[in-house]
């Protein structure tokens, strides 16, 4: 299989190096089957692999490359494509992590108030794992409060039972980072893996549709209608047995079916192009006609209609 020419796209772009609108991608990743990732650098992110409360961090670690949304964030993102605020991504990129370390390494041992961590760094994971963005020590309030409180005890010769002063008024925090469309990317080698296109690639795929469906004929009005426009009568088929795709999704299989020549679909090969927009075929006589996505949606429609009740039937 060809190799990826570009991995990272704009969300704009989706359309130039794939066969979905952006908007069938942002219902993907609403429906939790995609993500968005962008360019991150930090040189004290928190792993949170290692410890047993699903907070806690178990490493610190450097880190420049891609990071992608959790699948909460990146569905939040997706429905207005508003600006967000993030403090945990995943790490994607491994070869990228560097200076795996424990907290008490970088940070001493401050207070678990706040986030957990264990004291000794838990193995580098060989997956991708979530990680805070950025972890940071900062003044435990609560903690400096009673020192405070102590020492105010001391001076004034209080009798009171003392309040012993802790040994650290420092805990673990996390920054938090605004996401904007600008930021974002879409990685066309995770579309490939969840299998939403085939044209991520530099071609399609290379192995061919399976040539086990038998052609049916109908004598209803309704197929004779079809049968009067090639174009229809190609949709016909797709639709017999795949009833439910979206107008994408069967424009997809027509065009695979055309580009390897299995006329599984097209049975009599009347169409000789067919691109990301545009299809061209042969019409009555020597006349070549073509059309664009949004026409061939309408005769979708068409075709739809004229089936729908008898569409989800197999004969």
């Amino acid at each position: 299989m060809a190799a990826l020419k570009k991995r990272y796209i704009r969300i704009d772009d989706i359309e130039r190096y794939t066969t979905l609108s952006r908007g069938e991608l942002l219902d993907e990743v609403e429906a939790g089957q995609l993500s968005f990732c962008f360019k991150f650098a930090r040189p004290n992110m928190g792993a949170m692999v290692g410890h047993d409360d699903p907070r806690g961090i178990g490493a610190i670690f450097s880190y420049s490359g891609m990071v992608s949304l959790s699948s909460q964030d990146a569905k939040q993102f997706a429905k207005d494509l508003q600006p967000i605020k993030v403090n945990t991504v995943s790490v994607t990129q491994l070869d990228q992590v560097k200076a795996w370390r424990s907290v008490v390494v970088v940070f001493g041992q401050p207070d678990q108030d706040r986030i957990p961590y264990q004291p000794f760094s838990a193995p580098q994971p060989a997956q991708p794992f979530s990680a805070y963005i950025n972890i940071q020590s900062v003044m435990n309030t609560k903690k400096q409060f009673v020192q405070l409180l102590d020492m105010f005890n001391q001076a004034a010769g209080s009798h009171a039972k003392q309040i012993t002063t802790p040994k650290s008024t420092h805990c673990l925090a996390t920054e938090s980072l605004q996401i904007t469309y600008e930021m974002l990317r879409v990685d066309l080698a995770q579309l490939n893996q969840v299998q939403l296109l085939a044209s991520a690639f530099d071609g399609l795929p290379e192995k061919p549709l399976p040539q086990t469906q038998k052609h049916v004929t109908d004598s209803t009005p309704n197929a004779l209608m079809m049968d009067s426009h090639p174009i229809r009568a190609i949709i016909a088929n797709v639709l017999n047995e795949h009833g439910n795709l979206k107008p994408r999704a069967v424009w997809n299989l027509i065009r695979q079916d055309v580009q390897h020549e299995t006329h599984l679909y097209d049975k009599d090969g009347m169409i000789f192009d067919m691109t990301q927009d545009d299809l061209s075929y042969f019409g009555l006589g020597d006349v070549t006609k073509t059309i664009v996505f949004r026409t061939f949606q309408n005769e979708l429609s068409k075709v739809r209609s004229a089936m729908l009740p008898h569409a989800s039937v197999k004969k």
